[in-house]
């Protein structure tokens, strides 16, 4: 199989949504995987909150599109300490190539996310910090082919798979500068089960790192 990704950890925001009409908008580049992340966040009424946020890499073996919508619960523990639960749905699609002299590999397809992601985390005028767990169930549909060379000819072969997938993302965030206005930093992980047959699995990446900016408005 491919050791290129179609799936990475997502750098989204733990946004840690203090009150009613909060707003929080926040961006963040991969420094090892080539993508770019945004998320959108926004506290409708003083217990709920909605999330938007998706991301997109693009690198010379392939390309990763990914977006989620998320509606949750939010409550101030204490003071300066948080604690939110979401659920929401995700849709991706990922595609990646491996050329090589007596194979060039293609490996792409789509899949739709359902999860569950519980996030704490304290807040401060100049520092910020928080974790988050997401949970949640997976079904994919991928092609594997590409073009085999034996001798004077050329033959396309390609397997369709339909999964389903266990998964686990756990993310960390830091947060630092002004009240309103500050840089982030973001490790994410990611861990996926397929539930019908273990001996095979759409190539993905288990870890994550970037950095950007945030903003409360």
């Amino acid at each position: 199989m491919l050791s290129c990704v179609s799936i990475q950890p997502q750098l989204l925001d733990i946004p840690l949504i203090e009150e009613k009409n909060d707003l929080r908008v926040d961006g963040s580049v991969s420094l090892v995987k080539g993508s770019v992340s945004g998320n959108v966040a926004y506290g409708i009424t003083d217990e709920l909150a909605v999330q938007l946020g998706g991301n997109v890499a693009t690198l010379t073996s392939g390309r990763h599109d990914y977006g989620q919508m998320a509606v949750g619960y939010y409550r101030n523990i204490r003071h300066n300490l948080l604690f939110e639960i979401y659920g929401g749905a995700g849709y991706g699609h990922g595609y990646t190539q491996n050329a090589a002299p007596q194979f060039d590999e293609r490996f792409k397809g789509n899949y739709q996310k359902l999860f569950t992601q519980l996030n704490i985390g304290g807040l401060g005028e100049h520092l910020e910090g928080g974790f988050g767990l997401k949970g949640g169930f997976m079904q994919s549909s991928f092609s594997y082919g590409g073009f085999e060379n034996r001798g004077n000819y050329v033959r396309l072969t390609e397997q369709i798979y339909r999964d389903n997938y266990m998964l686990i993302e756990p993310t960390a965030v830091l947060k630092f500068g002004l009240k309103n206005f500050k840089f982030n930093v973001k490790v994410g992980g990611l861990f996926m089960k397929n539930l019908d047959n273990q001996s095979r699995g759409i190539p993905y990446s288990p870890f994550n790192f970037g950095g950007g900016i945030s903003l409360d408005l």
